[in-house]
Protein backbone atom coordinates (compact mmCIF):
# COMPACT_ATOMS: atom_id res chain seq x y z
CA UNK A 1 0.00 0.00 0.00
CA UNK A 2 2.67 2.37 1.07
CA UNK A 3 4.73 1.84 -2.45
CA UNK A 4 1.56 2.27 -4.38
CA UNK A 5 0.50 5.75 -2.74
CA UNK A 6 3.90 6.97 -3.38
CA UNK A 7 3.13 6.34 -6.55
CA UNK A 8 0.33 8.44 -6.52
CA UNK A 9 2.15 11.34 -4.51
CA UNK A 10 4.66 11.32 -7.50
CA UNK A 11 2.29 11.05 -10.24
CA UNK A 12 -0.39 13.85 -9.04
CA UNK A 13 2.60 16.06 -8.21
CA UNK A 14 4.08 15.59 -11.89
CA UNK A 15 0.64 16.41 -13.15
CA UNK A 16 0.19 19.14 -11.30
CA UNK A 17 3.20 20.73 -12.18
CA UNK A 18 2.74 20.29 -15.50
CA UNK A 19 -0.82 21.61 -15.92
CA UNK A 20 0.42 24.97 -14.24
CA UNK A 21 2.85 25.22 -16.57
CA UNK A 22 4.18 29.01 -15.64
CA UNK A 23 5.63 32.05 -16.85
CA UNK A 24 9.42 31.31 -16.07
CA UNK A 25 10.53 28.53 -14.30
CA UNK A 26 14.32 29.36 -13.32
CA UNK A 27 17.02 28.18 -11.07
CA UNK A 28 16.62 24.97 -12.60
CA UNK A 29 17.09 23.38 -16.06
CA UNK A 30 13.83 24.02 -17.07
CA UNK A 31 15.63 27.68 -17.49
CA UNK A 32 17.83 26.52 -19.76
CA UNK A 33 15.13 24.72 -22.14
CA UNK A 34 12.88 27.85 -22.09
CA UNK A 35 15.17 30.43 -22.32
CA UNK A 36 18.15 28.74 -24.42
CA UNK A 37 20.90 29.55 -21.78
CA UNK A 38 23.40 27.45 -19.73
CA UNK A 39 22.33 27.06 -16.72
CA UNK A 40 25.94 28.99 -15.75
CA UNK A 41 23.81 31.76 -16.48
CA UNK A 42 22.32 31.63 -12.41
CA UNK A 43 25.10 29.64 -10.95
CA UNK A 44 28.56 29.63 -9.98
CA UNK A 45 29.01 25.91 -8.49
CA UNK A 46 25.65 24.02 -8.67
CA UNK A 47 23.28 25.18 -6.80
CA UNK A 48 25.41 28.24 -5.52
CA UNK A 49 23.81 31.06 -7.28
CA UNK A 50 25.49 34.03 -8.91
CA UNK A 51 24.47 37.74 -8.69
CA UNK A 52 22.17 37.11 -11.60
CA UNK A 53 20.88 33.84 -9.87
CA UNK A 54 19.75 35.60 -7.52
CA UNK A 55 18.06 38.58 -8.62
CA UNK A 56 16.05 35.86 -10.72
CA UNK A 57 15.00 33.64 -7.66
CA UNK A 58 14.04 37.27 -5.96
CA UNK A 59 12.35 38.64 -9.15
CA UNK A 60 10.03 35.45 -8.34
CA UNK A 61 11.53 33.16 -10.54
CA UNK A 62 11.34 35.53 -13.63
CA UNK A 63 13.68 36.82 -15.54
CA UNK A 64 14.42 40.18 -14.44
CA UNK A 65 13.25 43.32 -16.39
CA UNK A 66 16.27 44.45 -19.22
CA UNK A 67 17.98 41.39 -18.77
CA UNK A 68 18.62 40.15 -22.29
CA UNK A 69 16.75 36.85 -22.18
CA UNK A 70 13.59 39.11 -21.10
CA UNK A 71 10.65 38.34 -23.19
CA UNK A 72 12.21 35.12 -24.95
CA UNK A 73 10.75 32.59 -23.43
CA UNK A 74 9.54 29.74 -26.00
CA UNK A 75 5.70 29.50 -26.06
CA UNK A 76 2.31 30.87 -26.08
CA UNK A 77 1.55 34.31 -24.53
CA UNK A 78 -1.76 34.81 -23.02
CA UNK A 79 -1.54 38.62 -21.80
CA UNK A 80 -0.88 40.02 -18.57
CA UNK A 81 2.16 38.10 -17.46
CA UNK A 82 0.86 33.83 -18.23
CA UNK A 83 2.46 32.39 -20.96
CA UNK A 84 2.08 28.69 -21.76
CA UNK A 85 5.50 26.87 -21.88
CA UNK A 86 7.21 25.09 -24.53
CA UNK A 87 8.17 22.69 -22.28
CA UNK A 88 6.83 21.58 -18.92
CA UNK A 89 8.40 23.00 -16.05
CA UNK A 90 9.79 19.94 -14.25
CA UNK A 91 13.32 19.25 -13.45
CA UNK A 92 14.78 16.08 -11.99
CA UNK A 93 17.49 15.36 -9.79
CA UNK A 94 19.61 13.08 -8.87
CA UNK A 95 22.11 12.42 -6.55
CA UNK A 96 24.55 9.93 -4.51
CA UNK A 97 27.91 8.57 -2.85
CA UNK A 98 29.37 6.17 -4.62
CA UNK A 99 31.72 5.54 -1.74
CA UNK A 100 31.53 6.98 1.34
CA UNK A 101 34.54 6.02 3.63
CA UNK A 102 33.75 7.18 7.50
CA UNK A 103 37.07 6.83 10.10
CA UNK A 104 35.22 6.70 13.53
CA UNK A 105 32.79 5.62 15.31
CA UNK A 106 29.36 7.76 14.68
CA UNK A 107 25.83 5.90 15.74
CA UNK A 108 27.53 2.11 15.24
CA UNK A 109 28.24 3.58 11.45
CA UNK A 110 31.90 2.62 10.79
CA UNK A 111 33.79 1.79 7.80
CA UNK A 112 33.35 1.97 3.47
CA UNK A 113 29.77 2.84 2.37
CA UNK A 114 28.38 1.91 -0.75
CA UNK A 115 25.58 4.68 -1.14
CA UNK A 116 25.54 4.94 -5.75
CA UNK A 117 21.63 6.75 -4.65
CA UNK A 118 21.47 8.79 -1.87
CA UNK A 119 18.39 11.19 -3.09
CA UNK A 120 15.67 11.69 -5.96
CA UNK A 121 13.86 14.90 -6.48
CA UNK A 122 10.98 16.41 -8.68
CA UNK A 123 11.71 19.96 -8.96
CA UNK A 124 9.15 22.74 -10.11
CA UNK A 125 9.71 26.08 -9.68
CA UNK A 126 8.34 29.61 -11.60
CA UNK A 127 5.57 32.45 -11.87
CA UNK A 128 2.14 32.65 -13.23
CA UNK A 129 0.80 36.04 -14.40
CA UNK A 130 2.56 39.37 -13.03
CA UNK A 131 2.58 39.14 -9.00
CA UNK A 132 2.12 34.82 -8.21
CA UNK A 133 5.09 32.33 -8.15
CA UNK A 134 5.81 29.48 -6.81
CA UNK A 135 8.58 26.61 -5.46
CA UNK A 136 7.39 22.85 -5.33
CA UNK A 137 10.08 19.79 -4.47
CA UNK A 138 9.21 16.13 -3.78
CA UNK A 139 12.61 14.21 -2.82
CA UNK A 140 13.09 10.59 -1.77
CA UNK A 141 15.89 9.72 0.31
CA UNK A 142 17.60 6.66 1.25
CA UNK A 143 18.27 7.37 4.83
CA UNK A 144 14.01 7.61 5.21
CA UNK A 145 13.55 4.34 3.02
CA UNK A 146 12.89 6.74 0.11
CA UNK A 147 9.24 8.02 1.25
CA UNK A 148 8.04 10.98 -0.25
CA UNK A 149 8.56 14.25 1.72
CA UNK A 150 7.22 17.79 -0.03
CA UNK A 151 8.21 21.29 0.30
CA UNK A 152 5.93 23.89 -1.56
CA UNK A 153 5.28 27.43 -1.35
CA UNK A 154 3.11 30.22 -3.35
CA UNK A 155 4.39 34.02 -3.12
CA UNK A 156 2.41 36.88 -4.09
CA UNK A 157 4.41 40.56 -4.88
CA UNK A 158 2.17 43.70 -3.85
CA UNK A 159 5.17 45.57 -4.85
CA UNK A 160 8.81 45.23 -5.43
CA UNK A 161 9.19 46.92 -1.61
CA UNK A 162 6.69 44.22 -0.50
CA UNK A 163 6.04 39.85 -0.99
CA UNK A 164 3.92 37.89 0.73
CA UNK A 165 5.01 33.98 1.01
CA UNK A 166 2.90 30.92 2.53
CA UNK A 167 3.46 27.38 2.55
CA UNK A 168 5.17 24.28 3.98
CA UNK A 169 9.33 24.81 3.54
CA UNK A 170 12.17 25.79 5.83
CA UNK A 171 12.20 29.25 7.15
CA UNK A 172 14.87 30.88 5.04
CA UNK A 173 13.41 29.04 1.71
CA UNK A 174 12.92 32.51 -0.07
CA UNK A 175 16.08 34.16 1.01
CA UNK A 176 18.11 34.77 -2.15
CA UNK A 177 21.52 35.02 -0.75
CA UNK A 178 23.79 31.73 -0.44
CA UNK A 179 25.66 32.80 3.03
CA UNK A 180 22.88 30.74 5.05
CA UNK A 181 21.49 28.01 2.34
CA UNK A 182 21.67 24.50 3.96
CA UNK A 183 19.95 21.26 2.75
CA UNK A 184 20.10 20.12 -0.77
CA UNK A 185 20.97 23.78 -1.69
CA UNK A 186 24.34 23.68 -0.08
CA UNK A 187 27.48 23.17 -2.57
CA UNK A 188 29.29 20.70 -0.13
CA UNK A 189 28.71 17.03 1.36
CA UNK A 190 28.15 17.86 4.89
CA UNK A 191 25.57 20.76 6.58
CA UNK A 192 26.54 24.09 7.47
CA UNK A 193 27.45 23.33 11.44
CA UNK A 194 26.11 26.92 11.94
CA UNK A 195 22.60 25.72 10.26
CA UNK A 196 22.80 22.41 11.79
CA UNK A 197 23.02 22.70 15.67
CA UNK A 198 23.89 24.93 17.62
CA UNK A 199 24.54 24.14 21.57
CA UNK A 200 23.37 20.42 22.21
CA UNK A 201 20.38 21.41 20.37
CA UNK A 202 19.63 19.50 17.24
CA UNK A 203 18.78 23.08 15.25
CA UNK A 204 15.25 23.36 13.11
CA UNK A 205 16.40 26.72 11.83
CA UNK A 206 16.89 24.71 8.34
CA UNK A 207 14.26 22.03 8.72
CA UNK A 208 10.92 22.47 6.58
CA UNK A 209 8.09 23.72 8.44
CA UNK A 210 4.35 25.40 8.22
CA UNK A 211 5.25 28.58 6.80
CA UNK A 212 4.13 32.51 6.42
CA UNK A 213 6.21 35.69 5.70
CA UNK A 214 7.32 38.62 3.97
CA UNK A 215 10.02 40.09 2.49
CA UNK A 216 11.06 43.06 -0.52
CA UNK A 217 13.73 45.56 -1.45
CA UNK A 218 14.40 49.01 -1.06
CA UNK A 219 17.60 50.03 -3.44
CA UNK A 220 20.61 47.92 -1.85
CA UNK A 221 18.84 47.41 1.18
CA UNK A 222 16.83 43.44 1.21
CA UNK A 223 14.74 42.34 4.00
CA UNK A 224 12.92 39.28 4.92
CA UNK A 225 10.52 38.25 7.79
CA UNK A 226 9.12 34.99 8.75
CA UNK A 227 7.72 33.07 11.10
CA UNK A 228 6.37 28.94 11.87
CA UNK A 229 5.31 26.72 14.44
CA UNK A 230 7.98 24.33 13.90
CA UNK A 231 8.45 21.59 11.79
CA UNK A 232 5.98 18.77 13.00
CA UNK A 233 4.25 20.75 15.24
CA UNK A 234 0.50 21.92 15.40
CA UNK A 235 -0.59 25.74 14.83
CA UNK A 236 0.31 27.05 18.44
CA UNK A 237 -0.35 30.34 19.72
CA UNK A 238 1.08 33.18 18.38
CA UNK A 239 3.58 33.28 20.74
CA UNK A 240 5.04 30.68 20.62
CA UNK A 241 5.74 30.37 16.63
CA UNK A 242 9.28 30.77 16.02
CA UNK A 243 10.51 33.69 13.86
CA UNK A 244 13.61 35.04 11.98
CA UNK A 245 14.81 38.40 10.72
CA UNK A 246 17.34 39.05 8.06
CA UNK A 247 18.85 42.46 6.46
CA UNK A 248 21.11 42.43 3.96
CA UNK A 249 22.86 45.52 2.55
CA UNK A 250 24.45 45.23 -1.26
CA UNK A 251 27.58 47.28 -0.72
CA UNK A 252 28.48 46.67 -4.37
CA UNK A 253 26.60 44.37 -7.38
CA UNK A 254 29.31 41.47 -5.53
CA UNK A 255 29.54 42.01 -1.99
CA UNK A 256 26.61 42.08 0.62
CA UNK A 257 26.77 42.35 4.25
CA UNK A 258 23.87 40.98 6.39
CA UNK A 259 22.57 40.17 9.67
CA UNK A 260 20.34 37.24 10.78
CA UNK A 261 18.29 37.49 13.97
CA UNK A 262 16.10 33.56 15.20
CA UNK A 263 13.41 33.52 17.86
CA UNK A 264 12.81 30.29 19.36
CA UNK A 265 9.92 29.82 21.25
CA UNK A 266 10.16 26.66 22.89
CA UNK A 267 13.39 24.42 23.76
CA UNK A 268 12.14 21.69 21.40
CA UNK A 269 12.20 23.95 18.49
CA UNK A 270 16.12 25.33 18.35
CA UNK A 271 17.90 27.87 20.65
CA UNK A 272 18.23 31.40 19.85
CA UNK A 273 20.65 33.09 17.93
CA UNK A 274 21.91 36.28 16.45
CA UNK A 275 24.58 36.48 13.15
CA UNK A 276 26.45 38.46 11.06
CA UNK A 277 27.17 37.40 7.31
CA UNK A 278 29.45 38.20 4.38
CA UNK A 279 28.81 37.17 0.81
CA UNK A 280 31.06 38.04 -2.01
CA UNK A 281 31.29 36.66 -5.41
CA UNK A 282 34.51 36.20 -6.84
CA UNK A 283 35.81 38.19 -10.18
CA UNK A 284 37.08 34.98 -11.94
CA UNK A 285 33.93 32.57 -10.68
CA UNK A 286 33.13 31.63 -7.44
CA UNK A 287 32.14 33.00 -4.03
CA UNK A 288 33.70 33.60 -0.64
CA UNK A 289 31.33 33.41 2.33
CA UNK A 290 31.40 34.20 5.78
CA UNK A 291 29.47 33.75 8.96
CA UNK A 292 29.40 34.52 12.89
CA UNK A 293 26.59 33.56 14.81
CA UNK A 294 25.98 33.74 18.74
CA UNK A 295 23.68 31.17 20.32
CA UNK A 296 22.30 33.64 23.21
CA UNK A 297 20.55 30.10 24.99
CA UNK A 298 23.74 27.86 24.83
CA UNK A 299 25.85 30.94 24.85
CA UNK A 300 28.07 29.75 22.01
CA UNK A 301 29.52 31.21 19.13
CA UNK A 302 29.45 29.39 16.00
CA UNK A 303 32.06 30.40 12.62
CA UNK A 304 32.16 29.91 8.95
CA UNK A 305 34.12 30.60 6.39
CA UNK A 306 33.75 28.82 2.92
CA UNK A 307 35.48 29.58 -0.70
CA UNK A 308 35.24 27.93 -3.88
CA UNK A 309 36.59 28.69 -7.47
CA UNK A 310 35.58 27.56 -10.89
CA UNK A 311 37.90 27.52 -13.16
CA UNK A 312 35.97 27.08 -16.76
CA UNK A 313 38.02 24.77 -19.60
CA UNK A 314 36.41 24.07 -22.81
CA UNK A 315 33.91 21.25 -21.80
CA UNK A 316 33.71 21.08 -18.37
CA UNK A 317 34.49 23.70 -15.18
CA UNK A 318 36.94 22.39 -12.62
CA UNK A 319 36.49 23.64 -8.43
CA UNK A 320 38.44 23.55 -5.38
CA UNK A 321 36.05 24.18 -2.54
CA UNK A 322 36.59 24.30 1.24
CA UNK A 323 35.40 25.41 4.33
CA UNK A 324 36.34 26.04 7.88
CA UNK A 325 33.73 25.57 11.36
CA UNK A 326 34.30 26.76 14.52
CA UNK A 327 32.77 26.38 17.83
CA UNK A 328 33.65 28.07 20.86
CA UNK A 329 31.78 27.99 24.48
CA UNK A 330 34.43 26.59 26.83
CA UNK A 331 37.11 25.99 24.58
CA UNK A 332 37.44 26.16 20.74
CA UNK A 333 36.67 23.29 18.33
CA UNK A 334 37.86 23.68 14.67
CA UNK A 335 36.05 21.61 11.53
CA UNK A 336 37.14 21.44 8.27
CA UNK A 337 35.44 20.43 5.11
CA UNK A 338 37.96 20.44 1.27
CA UNK A 339 37.00 19.34 -2.17
CA UNK A 340 37.80 19.16 -5.44
CA UNK A 341 35.66 18.24 -8.43
CA UNK A 342 34.40 18.93 -11.88
CA UNK A 343 31.31 20.11 -13.61
CA UNK A 344 29.39 19.35 -16.72
CA UNK A 345 26.57 21.72 -17.87
CA UNK A 346 24.09 20.23 -15.42
CA UNK A 347 26.01 17.97 -12.61
CA UNK A 348 29.20 18.21 -10.66
CA UNK A 349 31.01 15.02 -9.43
CA UNK A 350 33.56 15.91 -6.36
CA UNK A 351 36.04 14.13 -3.55
CA UNK A 352 35.33 15.87 -0.15
CA UNK A 353 36.99 15.49 2.88
CA UNK A 354 35.25 16.38 6.47
CA UNK A 355 36.45 16.54 9.55
CA UNK A 356 33.77 17.82 11.53
CA UNK A 357 33.72 20.16 14.59
CA UNK A 358 32.09 18.19 17.68
CA UNK A 359 28.79 17.74 17.77
CA UNK A 360 27.42 16.57 21.26
CA UNK A 361 29.93 13.51 21.95
CA UNK A 362 30.79 12.43 18.22
CA UNK A 363 32.87 13.44 15.75
CA UNK A 364 33.14 11.62 12.69
CA UNK A 365 35.75 12.38 9.84
CA UNK A 366 35.06 10.86 6.52
CA UNK A 367 35.67 10.93 2.55
CA UNK A 368 33.01 10.84 0.38
CA UNK A 369 32.82 10.43 -3.42
CA UNK A 370 29.72 12.59 -4.42
CA UNK A 371 27.68 13.54 -7.89
CA UNK A 372 24.66 15.86 -7.89
CA UNK A 373 22.86 15.65 -11.59
CA UNK A 374 20.16 17.50 -12.73
CA UNK A 375 18.04 17.59 -15.94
Amino acid sequence: MKSKSQMVLVGAFAIMAALVWPHDALAIPAMARKFNVACQACHTVMPELNPFGKAVQEAGFRMPAGTPGEGTQMGTDLGEGYVIDKFPPLSFRIKGYPVQYINEEDEGEKGTFFRPLHELEILSYGAFGDRWSYKAEMEFEDEDNFDPGVVAAVEFEVNHALKLFAGYAPLLAFDPYNTFKDGGHRIERTHHAVMNFAGTVDAKLRKDGQLFGLRGRAGKVFYLAAMTPGPGQKVPELEQMDGVGRLVVDVTDRVSVGALGYYAATPASDTARIAADLNAWLEKGGTLKSIVMYDTDAETVLGELAWDMVHKLEHVSLFPLARADIKYKDDLDAGLTAGFGTMIENGRVWLEFTEPIEEGDAETPQVTLAFDVVF
